[in-house]
């Protein structure tokens, strides 16, 4: 398949494992220059020839550290994936919609809303030389919000809004903003054995789990 993205150069953060290391691979398969963002890289990523920037997204200013480093090394930017996100798996979380409190709820705004809104920001002028992309990727929980915590559903929910919204600011200036929501995905955080679906499984005094959502009639992983 050729999607015309062979030279692109690419962004991509939460790119160590899973759907963002899913991610990395497939630009890399089409040819493009891919900047992979995480907070320590894997074998994995390492394999896929990217480059990688080290940055915790979750911490005040790092994204526009992390931006003007990529942009330092080639000032050149065609797409920006906004992979990173997570939340918490603890028992409070999943039964209380309030759990944690003020603090918990602000380190997953922070990390699944918060990163996104200020990695674009950082790269919206490099975006806009180029007349290129950004991609969010989202959860089917921003429309869904059974099953993970309510604190994680709501930001992605804020995300689909910020997204929807700055397409519409920008779209004279050429970028494109989509947003991708994926359901249930099988990737080592969902089927691994100290992964979210083993966690939820052990809330639930359950000892096995299976995508109850997308896939009810399949057996156990």
């Amino acid at each position: 398949m050729d999607l015309d993205l062979d030279g692109k150069r690419v962004l991509v953060t939460g790119a160590s494992k899973g759907i963002g290391l899913a991610i990395v691979r497939a630009f890399r398969a089409e040819g493009a220059e891919v900047v992979a963002v995480s907070r320590e890289t894997t074998s994995e990523l390492q394999a896929t020839g990217a480059r990688f920037v080290s940055a915790d997204l979750a911490e005040p200013a790092a994204a526009q550290r992390m931006v003007e480093s990529v942009l330092d090394l080639d000032p050149r930017l065609d797409v920006l994936v906004n992979n990173v996100g997570g939340g918490s798996t603890s028992r409070e979380a999943l039964a209380d919609p309030f759990g944690g409190g003020v603090d918990a709820w602000a380190s997953v705004f922070a990390l699944n809303l918060g990163a996104a809104v200020e990695t674009t920001r950082a790269a919206l002028p490099a975006l806009t030389r180029s007349r290129g992309a950004v991609v969010s990727i989202s959860s089917q929980n921003a429309r869904d919000p059974r099953g993970v915590p309510l604190s994680y559903s709501a930001a992605k929910a804020a995300l689909n809004a910020f997204s929807r919204g700055l397409a519409e600011q920008v779209a004279e200036s050429g970028v494109r903003v989509n947003v991708v929501t994926p359901s249930g995905t099988r990737t080592p955080l969902l089927t691994g054995g100290d992964g979210f679906g083993a966690e939820l499984a052990g809330h639930l005094n359950s000892t096995r789990t299976r995508c109850w959502r997308c896939c009810p009639s399949k057996p156990e992983w």
